[in-house]
């Protein structure tokens, strides 16, 4: 069953100034503090300096690649060249550790490896793997919640790489896992959301993508009912055999935010592996809570709505600004597919009850303003169960909810979304392909099925 929503008085009194402070729009998408919100909102002009300048360092850090000695910028070419793998996956099932290994901030060069045994252990733990004709391992200890995050770096772009990874006697079989493009290579990829730790409906969808030969997945929030380790490790479980393959990108959902009832961790920071965004938020575990990266020909910017709540389209603070200054990136303005990722949608037309939810007003005012004005073709969500999509001023509303969880039942059509609308209320998730000419999204069910089909004509991207 959903949760409803209670925002605390300062952030709901904010977020009526930006258009967000209905009843039914605050939902429980953040569990902030008073403290929360006066520590973003009133950020002094040392603290966005600070912020600044971390951004200008990490900005430098995607710009270099490591040549030994040497460093050399890198520069992404504009337009869509390059080919893309169409390789189907071989379904490698694999149970030796609690979670994973699972591949996260796969890139050009370098992946981070992650894995948690089934008692939290402070051994060593290593990942051997085989670039060429070499074989290599790089080992690492576990972090305070004994999972280990293992990078490796200095890898060929575009290379299905074996490896295995080993604790103790403990030890996987061997897996495989791509590099990402260094050309503007058309992608392919998953899109799920509202998962809720269905463990069968994950595997279901897993085995779908491994033939479709995804090159990545992206997983739009809400992944399990309450923000618990047990579920954590339930969703885990369910995508065990495509996470030990291709990168499970991911944004936070209404049901991911707070504190485990046990640990008293915000458990959904604590198991997944994203760009930071946020360096001024990395001391309270919150430096992953929006973020982007760009994939071949694809640009991804993954959001968090907490901001929304209090930032109107001219914000110079907190997640907008970060936005903001990444709109003028070579890596955004180069892509030739600007895609942008958040657990709840500017509109939508299901809604558990017929409640007269129909979205969020936030994001209305201020997300659908920076995509339009930035030409983001087209915004993911979920939060609804079932699918649903439109379009408004040229960016496509998708939203590929409903994955695990109990389904939207059908309501009276909502005149007040954006027309055409099209919804249907079935277990359901997106395969992605970002071709040259058009992306194409189709809506597919549990047993590989397609149920539904968008095509988007490319636009030219930006130059820089």
């Amino acid at each position: 069953m959903r949760r409803l929503a209670f925002i605390v008085l300062a952030l709901a009194a904010a977020a009526g100034a930006a258009g967000c402070g209905d009843g039914q729009g605050a939902r429980d998408v953040v569990d902030a503090t008073v403290t929360d919100v006066a520590d973003v909102a009133d950020a002094t002009s040392t603290d966005v300096a600070d912020v600044a300048v971390a951004e200008d360092v990490a900005d430098d850090a995607r710009n270099l690649e490591d040549t030994g000695s040497e460093t050399t910028e890198f520069h992404w070419e504009s337009g869509c060249t390059g080919t893309p793998t169409g390789a189907t996956w071989t379904l490698i099932e694999d149970s030796t550790f609690k979670r994973g290994p699972f591949i996260q901030m796969s890139d050009r060069d370098t992946v981070t490896v992650m894995w948690r045994t089934a008692t939290p252990s402070t051994d060593e733990g290593c990942v051997d793997f085989i670039v060429g004709s070499e074989n290599r391992s790089v080992c690492g200890t576990p972090d305070e919640h004994g999972q280990y995050e293992i990078v490796l770096d200095a890898l060929p772009a575009a290379t299905e790489i074996t490896y295995s990874v080993r604790v103790g006697e403990l030890k996987t079989k061997d897996l495989t896992f791509r590099t990402m493009p260094d050309t503007p290579t058309p992608m392919k990829f998953a899109v799920f959301a509202d998962a809720h730790s269905d463990i069968e409906n994950l595997r279901k969808m897993t085995a779908v993508a491994l033939n479709e030969g995804v090159d990545f997945a992206f997983g739009v929030g809400d992944f399990v009912r309450e923000p618990e380790v047990e579920q954590y490790d339930d969703t885990m479980l369910g995508l065990q055999n495509l996470g030990s393959r291709v990168n499970v990108w991911t944004v936070i959902g209404n049901h991911d935010t707070g504190l485990s009832s046990t640990t008293r961790e915000h458990e959904f920071f604590n198991t997944f592996v994203s760009p930071i965004g946020s360096p001024e938020e990395v001391e309270v575990g919150f430096g992953e809570g929006y973020w982007d990266h760009r994939i071949g020909n694809v640009w991804m910017g993954g959001g968090w709505i907490r901001d929304f709540y209090f930032s109107p389209p001219e914000a110079d603070f907190g997640e907008v600004a970060y936005f903001k200054k990444r709109f003028e990136s070579e890596e955004f303005k180069t892509a030739q597919w600007r895609l942008f990722f958040i657990h709840e949608p500017p509109w939508c037309q299901g809604w558990g009850s017929c409640d007269g939810y129909n979205g969020e007003n936030c994001l209305r005012v201020t997300l659908m303003a920076l995509a339009t004005a930035n030409g983001i073709q087209a915004i993911f969500s979920g939060h609804m169960h079932g699918y649903e999509y439109g379009v408004l001023d040229d960016v496509n509303l998708l939203l590929p909810g409903g994955l695990g969880g109990s389904l939207d039942q059908f309501c009276e059509p909502d005149p007040g979304l954006p027309q055409p609308w099209t919804y249907n209320y079935v277990h359901n998730f997106a395969i992605v392909e970002t071709g040259c000419d058009q992306m194409t999204v189709r809506f597919m069910d549990l047993d590989g099925n397609e149920l539904d089909r968008v095509e988007i004509p490319a636009s030219a991207p930006a130059q820089p």
